[in-house]
């Protein structure tokens, strides 16, 4: 089963799909799967050798699905030769740009990963209806498994043109960061571009501009996982069965590239980094009334160009978690699981019906000042 699952995440890693189907054979049975975020839907098990004809209509009928009903997704096309071209040029060019201002290389690198192909993404901005395209090839983050919320961040070319003959400054402009996960509806949260909208309304510093953002349609209608729908379809066995599956949708932001903590050249950079992350945490939640609810080392970036004072900043990302606390209130209602774990508060991992206050958010940041510094640069201990 790990193999198997290892097969499905490295699927969903080079190709951009909705859900996959997959053929699972053992000696003379056959099992067929239909994977998305959501969970895995399994058949019942065949015996192929007596009874040939179920594994051969699978085929057939599966040979006669659109790449949509197979769980391609219609939004990504694969990127010309010339277009991985200028992604290749882009990055390279910023690398070589970046390599005085780094201690170490930029792991924006690992997204020309030979072994990954390159696509053209087109982005619909939930607010203007504006549509623009993006090359991307490896994310240089990903998860490690198909289900769940399957956060991938790119490094990402704006597609404005494919002159072959352009600076490498005008490219590298054109980067951005594009972050592609599967969102579990609801209506107590906003969306993560609602929140930074709110945070931008109030004057919120150090938090990443967001480019585009919002749900991916198809055919007019988001792209939802289909297992929960399966939950109580007549004939479905289930094994350990929950009592509520909730579905995922599939949503996309584009921001302002920043780049890991350890990337950093010395200490003091970082404290000036995780100073800007505090400001930004204490400024949503006093002047917006958002709490966050997930910090953790990677959710707090450096911009990667500088500012007018040749400095770069801090950026606290991934408010795709965060709530609003309402007049009047410092906590966040009953209580939820949220946050990385090595970086959780000591009460929230310990007091099992604690809801979440700033001050759990303002002990993570500790820790992640703590876990990098520890980590990444020299010291006595």
């Amino acid at each position: 089963l790990e193999d198997l699952e290892y097969y499905i995440s490295a699927q969903f890693s080079r190709q951009h799909r909705t859900s996959t189907l997959v053929i699972c054979i053992f000696g003379r049975f056959v099992r067929f799967l239909h994977v998305d975020h959501a969970g895995v839907s399994v058949s019942e098990s065949t015996n192929y050798v007596s009874n040939p004809r179920v594994l051969a209509e699978f085929l057939w009928r599966y040979s006669h699905l659109s790449r949509i009903q197979r769980g391609f997704d219609p939004t990504v096309v694969p990127a010309t030769p010339a277009q991985c071209l200028l992604l290749t040029k882009a990055v390279t060019h910023y690398i070589r740009s970046a390599a005085t201002s780094f201690g170490a290389d930029p792991k924006i690198r690992n997204t020309l990963a030979k072994d990954y192909p390159a696509y053209k993404i087109e982005m619909v901005d939930e607010f203007s209806s504006k549509r623009t395209e993006y090359i991307v090839r490896k994310p240089f983050a990903e998860p490690s498994r198909p289900l769940g919320r399957a956060t991938r961040g790119f490094v990402a070319l704006r597609l404005d043109g494919e002159d072959p003959d352009e600076t490498p400054a005008s490219l590298i402009r054109r980067l951005v960061f594009l972050k592609d996960y599967w969102r579990v509806p609801s209506t107590t949260f906003q969306k993560e571009f609602e929140s930074y909208r709110t945070l931008e309304e109030h004057d919120v510093p150090h938090i990443p501009t967001v480019i585009s953002a919002g749900d991916v349609f198809t055919g007019g209608q988001p792209q939802r996982t289909e297992t929960q729908r399966m939950l109580h379809s007549k004939g479905v066995k289930l094994t350990n069965p929950p009592t509520t599956l909730s579905p995922f949708v599939h949503h996309r932001i584009v921001q302002q590239l920043g780049l890991p903590l350890d990337t950093l050249r010395n200490a003091k950079d970082l404290v000036q980094v995780m100073r800007d992350a505090l400001q930004a945490l204490i400024d949503g939640y006093v002047k917006a009334r958002i709490l966050h609810r997930d910090i953790s080392s990677d959710n707090i970036l450096v911009s990667a160009l500088e500012d007018p004072e040749g400095l770069r900043r801090g950026l606290l990302n991934d408010w795709d978690i965060s709530c609003t606390v309402p007049p009047g209130c410092t906590d966040v209602f009953p209580r939820s699981v949220c946050g990385t774990w090595r970086f959780m508060s000591c009460e929230l991992l310990y007091l099992t019906h604690k809801s979440h206050e700033i001050y759990d958010d303002l002990q993570s940041l500790f820790w992640v000042l703590v876990f990098v510094a520890a980590r990444h640069f020299k010291h006595s201990g």
